[in-house]
């Protein structure tokens, strides 16, 4: 593990001997200040552009409050219950009844986990197609909570070192190779020390 992140340091190391400084660098962090969406195309995966994430959440609060409840590109998240082999969307608040206007059932409930209650989610990039759900009438593609974070969890260190490299090919300085990225989560790239900022 050591060695792989050393190749990372060299890098920088290398940036500094010829005098360029180099804009932060992208790792994975759980809770981090910038978001990184993926999306499928001609068969591989490619990150987006990062943005910040409180950003992010403010504008989806935003769009959610003025958004037609069927506006699925919005409300992203659909809420289910199983109840033996069948699972259905639930319609408990006002949006969701008004999204579903009457009882609507999972086709392939089989993708789903065991647990009674359970979120899935629209798959706007094409990230997870092994975990579909199939919805009666539902334009979009969904797909369930494990099988899209299964996906961000196997392919962020992919998508961060894809993103670094865009930017160290720009200061002409080599790139990370795919044997240079953690093949685990690594918890001491992070200063964990306490700030003296009283709470």
């Amino acid at each position: 593990m050591v060695k792989k992140l050393g190749g990372l340091l060299l890098l920088h190391r290398e940036a500094v001997k010829e005098g360029k400084t180099l804009p932060a660098l992208l790792y994975p962090q759980d809770g981090g200040t910038d978001f990184i969406g993926m999306k499928s195309e001609d068969g591989r995966l490619l990150p987006m552009q990062p943005y910040q994430a409180d950003l992010n959440a403010a504008v989806n609060l935003a769009l959610s409050a003025v958004a037609a409840p069927c506006a699925f590109n919005i409300f992203r998240k659909i809420r289910l219950e199983r109840n033996d082999a069948k699972a259905e969307v639930v319609r408990s608040n006002k949006r969701e009844k008004s999204a579903f206007p009457q009882r609507t059932f999972i086709k392939n409930s089989e993708v789903l986990s065991e647990k009674k209650r359970q979120n899935v989610f629209l798959d706007h990039g094409d990230v997870s197609p092994s975990a579909a759900v199939e919805i009666d009438g539902m334009p979009y593609k969904i797909v369930t909570s494990l099988g899209i974070f299964a996906e961000v969890k196997r392919w962020k260190w992919e998508m961060c070192r894809l993103l670094n490299n865009e930017v160290l090919k720009k200061f002409g300085i080599s790139e990370i190779s795919q044997r240079d990225i953690p093949d685990r989560e690594v918890g001491y790239l992070v200063d964990d020390e306490e700030d003296e900022i009283p709470m």
